[in-house]
């Protein structure tokens, strides 16, 4: 069956949504980091190796296979590639209204796959990766390249440029934040803690609890107003953006103005729409969005490598 695809630029999601056969994706971005001591020093060289088979692409992490697969290079040096996940257990049944449940009949070595599509951007060390809920969390993508290429790989969010600078601006003053950290699964894959957030998650794991919430401000009533927190706990930011957390809220003194900011809803990501007569986009469609996705996004993730 002939697929057609139609791509545009959306700016109400909302009536879109309305209408059969426009779907959406959001893609969201990331700096990579690659641990040097490794044959492997960079993700560039990284990617190359799985392509050219220097390295395996399937990794068995928490209970599936995952799989690195059409690694391809673009003529302006980009990297295309897909993260897939194989549900080989519990799978789904089919059926129709009013009708039986049957089961899937698959081969061996066969699964139910879902992926996330994704580009890595060499000149910058950023890696746009399409989002989907029923694939692969970011996480588990670090996890993976740190097993396949052998040094530890991390994955970091990054915020919008505008929001960044007025955090780390030394004019304004970080006056209260709060946190709501789950606890990490495998902390050894984690970036290296500063010291407020290595205590903190100490705390969270010697209690063996699931998440922990923090809330810490100053009383302005004091020192005339001008009493802020001090500056590592700015450093604390950067460290818990990376954990995966479940809100994460920061509130600065700019001159007075108190400002409130949410580093999770401030995160750089796109939303991108399509017209499909296909239940499914291709990955060539995907990688088109993705990249469209990037160069809408340029200008904060430049902002925030400050280039």
């Amino acid at each position: 069956m002939l697929k057609c695809y139609k791509f545009i630029q959306v700016n109400n999601f909302d009536n879109y949504l309305r209408m059969a056969n426009y779907k959406f994706i959001r893609v969201d971005f990331f700096q990579v980091h690659v641990a040097h001591g490794a044959s492997i020093t960079n993700a560039y060289d990284g990617f190359l190796e799985i392509m050219n088979g220097g390295v395996a692409s399937v990794f068995k992490n928490n209970g599936y296979n995952r799989e690195l697969y059409k690694i391809t290079v673009t003529d302006d040096g980009r990297i295309c590639g897909s993260f897939r996940k194989f549900r080989e257990d519990d799978l789904p049944q089919i059926s129709s209204i009013g009708g039986d449940e049957i089961d899937l009949t698959l081969k061996d070595g066969e699964g139910i796959v879902e992926q996330n599509c994704f580009i890595f951007y060499p000149k910058v060390n950023v890696l746009a990766m399409h989002f989907n809920t029923h694939a692969n969390h970011y996480s588990r993508l670090a996890e993976t390249l740190t097993s396949l290429w052998g040094t530890k790989v991390e994955l970091s969010t990054m915020i919008s440029a505008d929001q960044f600078k007025r955090i780390n601006n030394p004019d304004s003053s970080l006056v209260a934040f709060e946190a709501k950290i789950p606890k990490p699964k495998n902390p050894d894959l984690l970036p290296d803690a500063d010291d407020f957030a290595r205590d903190s998650l100490a705390l969270l794991n010697c209690t063996d609890g699931d998440y922990m919430s923090i809330k810490i401000a100053v009383d302005r009533r004091f020192e005339g107003g001008a009493k802020r927190l001090k500056s590592t706990v700015k450093n604390a930011l950067t460290t818990f953006k990376q954990y995966d957390p479940q809100k994460l809220f920061a509130t600065i003194d700019e001159g007075g103005v108190i400002s409130p900011i949410d580093l999770i809803a401030e995160r750089i990501k796109r939303n991108r729409s399509f017209e499909s007569n296909s239940r499914h986009i291709s990955r060539i469609a995907l990688y088109k969005l993705i990249n469209e996705a990037y160069l809408d996004a340029e200008a904060d993730i430049n902002g925030y490598l400050n280039i």
